[in-house]
């Protein structure tokens, strides 16, 4: 019985045992399968242990690497736009830089023109011919620094405009690249549109200084208008001198008529106490002495010479008509230069009070045109060499800023005289009589 109990309980524990390891290797089985369709499914040399992400989450990682290369691409544009743009700018300086001096003197030449303009309104208005003299050595001197600011204008163009022309091609060139840029991004296009619309402003204003270069190297005549200019003032000069000579015959005639008639009496006489003065002729060289009062002065005809060998040297540089050197016209300076020494003035008004261009009537000239321009030395001794002192006159002429310059490049005046004399050995003037 006791035996029996053990048998039936060993029994037992075996079927446990039985059904349990049963249940266990079905569960082992399950697993198994599930553990190799997982293995299966995974590339060669990879463990199911080693995927973090299901495999339908991979699509996402590639779009946001492809967005940030992009984004990268954008950045690298943006920063090649910026220096071309950067190019641009000193491109376009440098053509505004290359036409400044041609706009600065077309600048001048409109001012000294404007001038000339205002001068010939006012020879209209004048009322005397010492005032209009000094309005038509005005008109000349505002004519002359136009035709030097035109000269040098027309000198300037042709070398400015080939710069700008180069510059502006460049220019172009790199401007293309910037659309080309911008054409090309997917990202930063609003601010590379922006840059590119930069870009074609600073072209623009290239192409605006080009544009004037053009405008001016156009044009036949930049002094057209101071050739016109001219020729008003020289006509209404010729008309108001034409005026005042038959009112001064008038009055002669007039006064003729009711006074007893005095002996004539010579320009030189009237202008130098009744003694004549000594008056250099055409092709003696040699220097003279002329006593007037108590006073001598020494004639300088070699000098009288050379400035008119200088003078018209300097006006042939010029592309100018030589002067013709007139005797009377010599005798008219002579006369001047003796009543400045005599009464140690230095003036374009006589010692009577009268202007200097009464000199030419006095000698019977007439003219349609006329000036002077003098010169004077003082504490220096007389040099040696004539040319010398012919050279200071005519350098002090070129840089006076008072007209004198202007006369002696003015196209109006054709025929000239000169005066030279010396008062001791310290003081000397030298005076030039111009006529048309």
């Amino acid at each position: 019985m006791g035996h029996g109990k053990r048998i039936k309980g060993a029994a037992a524990v075996l079927l446990l045992t039985a059904l349990f390891l049963s249940g266990c290797g079905g569960e082992g089985g399950e697993q198994e399968r599930f553990s190799s369709q997982t293995e299966a499914s995974l590339p060669s040399g990879e463990s199911g242990s080693t995927a973090s992400e299901p495999p339908q989450d991979e699509p996402p990682q590639d779009s946001e690497k492809s967005e940030k290369g992009e984004e990268e691409k954008g950045m690298a544009a943006l920063r090649e736009m910026r220096l071309l743009s950067g190019r641009i700018s000193e491109k376009r300086d440098a053509v505004q830089k290359a036409a400044q001096p041609v706009l600065d003197q077309e600048k001048e030449l409109e001012q000294a023109l404007q001038q000339a303009r205002s001068t010939r309104e006012e020879m209209a208005e004048v009322d005397s011919p010492e005032t209009a003299q000094a309005a038509a050595q005005g008109l000349e001197a505002h004519l002359g620094a136009a035709e030097a600011a035109g000269e040098a204008l027309s000198e300037s163009i042709p070398q400015a405009l080939e710069q700008a022309n180069r510059l502006l091609e460049e220019i172009k060139g790199l401007e293309q690249q910037a659309a080309d840029i911008l054409d090309g991004a997917e990202e930063k296009r609003e601010s590379l549109s922006l840059l590119l619309e930069f870009i074609r402003k600073e072209t623009a204003q290239g192409e605006e200084a080009l544009a004037r270069l053009e405008e001016l190297a156009s044009s036949e005549d930049l002094l057209e208008e101071a050739t016109r200019l001219r020729e008003e003032g020289d006509k209404v000069l010729a008309e108001k001198q034409a005026e005042w000579e038959a009112a001064r015959r008038a009055a002669e005639e007039t006064s003729s008529s009711t006074e007893p008639a005095s002996p004539p009496q010579s320009s030189a006489a009237a202008s130098s106490q009744g003694q004549k003065i000594v008056v250099k002729k055409v092709g003696d060289s040699s220097d003279e002495t002329s006593s007037i009062s108590n006073t001598s002065h020494t004639h300088l005809t070699k000098v009288e010479d050379q400035i008119f060998e200088q003078m018209n040297a300097y006006r042939k540089s010029l592309g100018l008509p030589e002067l013709t050197r007139v005797s009377s016209l010599d005798e008219c300076a002579s006369i001047r230069v003796v009543e400045m020494l005599d009464n140690s003035i230095f003036s374009h008004t006589r010692p009577d009070g009268t202007s200097w261009e009464t000199v030419l009537s006095e000698q019977g000239i007439k003219a349609a045109a006329w000036g002077e321009i003098q010169y004077r030395q003082r504490g220096k001794d007389i040099l040696d060499t004539d040319s010398q002192m012919a050279a200071f006159s005519i350098d002090g002429w070129k840089t006076s800023k008072k007209g004198h310059d202007a006369i002696m490049r003015s196209k109006t005046y054709t025929k000239v005289g000169i005066g030279a004399y010396a008062s001791g050995k310290s003081v000397w003037i030298t005076d030039v009589v111009f006529i048309q």
